[in-house]
């Protein structure tokens, strides 16, 4: 399939007060990670969920900016460590900063430095350097001069995104996301916050209903089509690799078995969706069952 990615994530939401330099902002605490996929090296990445700062709430101008240091262990024998800090951070427990950066004070910057996981001094490989709203550089850590391999812009992409090949919402059938959020998505383009929340809400009911009628009449709790909810499995045995990987090179500070212990049971709490990749395979795919047209009947999703 190329590249692939699942995971879970809470968040925990505080509001700060207001200072006399700056007005209140929002603080976003994250917990969970994503494990990304890339099926031509079978390599696995665990990505965590970083903290977010929103400011600008009451300017009418909401600006959201990552924030904390974090660490990316991988199957290939290598590690991430990356660093939003707008200024460079103290000594000792964040990730250091190699080289003094001209967006180290900007808003939305970043550093970070790949290395070997059995590398003790932890010695980068390559470092990477700028914004993650704009561009960003990288570096050759190898090398004192010249170092630059290659400069990547956000803003002006080096090739445009391939399009989506997608049917006209016309031809799609009514369970397919654009076309069942085909209200709301007209509604926001016209500005019309009634009509999204009136969209919205015939949508939702209506699912609400039908769950309630299936689970009612027919006696057997809700399932979804495409999805299952997972915690065990074989997802946690590679977490659970991954996050030994991240306690060996922070120095022993943390307990990733008390981290993962806390997570998974956030995990049961919340539910941990994944797609069913042999269901879509036979049913989307290969057209069994009806195809997509097929597995409601003659049921829409407002019912």
């Amino acid at each position: 399939m190329g590249i692939r990615a699942s995971g879970s994530t809470a968040q925990s939401v505080t509001l700060s007060s207001p200072s006399l330099t700056h007005g209140p902002s929002i603080h976003v605490s994250q917990t969970g990670h994503a494990i990304l996929h890339l099926d031509h090296h079978s390599e696995d990445y665990l990505i965590p969920m970083p903290s977010v700062k929103v400011s600008g709430i009451l300017s009418g101008t909401p600006s959201p900016e990552l924030q904390g240091a974090y660490y990316i262990p991988s199957t290939n024998g290598f590690v991430g460590e990356i660093d939003f800090s707008p200024s460079p951070p103290s000594s000792g427990g964040g990730v250091k900063k190699l080289f003094k950066s001209s967006t180290s004070n900007s808003k939305n910057a970043f550093t970070a430095k790949v290395y070997r996981t059995s590398d003790p001094q932890k010695q980068p490989q390559y470092t990477i350097d700028g914004t993650w709203t704009e561009s960003f550089t990288i570096h050759d850590a190898s090398k004192e001069q010249d170092s630059e391999i290659e400069t990547y812009s956000i803003t002006s992409p080096p090739a445009p995104a391939p399009p989506m090949l997608l049917s006209p919402v016309e031809k799609q059938t009514p369970w397919e996301s654009r076309r069942a959020w085909s209200g709301v998505t007209a509604a926001l383009r016209e500005g019309n916050m009634k009509g999204v929340s009136e969209a919205k809400h015939k949508l939702e009911e209506g699912q609400r209903e039908m769950r309630r009628k299936e689970e009612k009449e027919g006696g057997q709790k809700w399932k979804q089509v495409f999805f299952f909810d997972e915690v065990d499995g074989d997802a946690e045995e590679r977490v659970r690799g991954l996050k030994k990987v991240v306690d060996g090179v922070r120095e022993g500070k943390g307990d990733w078995e008390k981290e993962w212990k806390g997570e998974k049971e956030r995990m049961k709490v919340k539910g941990v969706w994944k797609v069913d990749e042999e269901r879509v395979r036979k049913v989307v795919v290969e057209g069994n069952e009806g195809g997509l047209a097929g597995l409601h009947g003659e049921l829409t999703p407002t019912g």
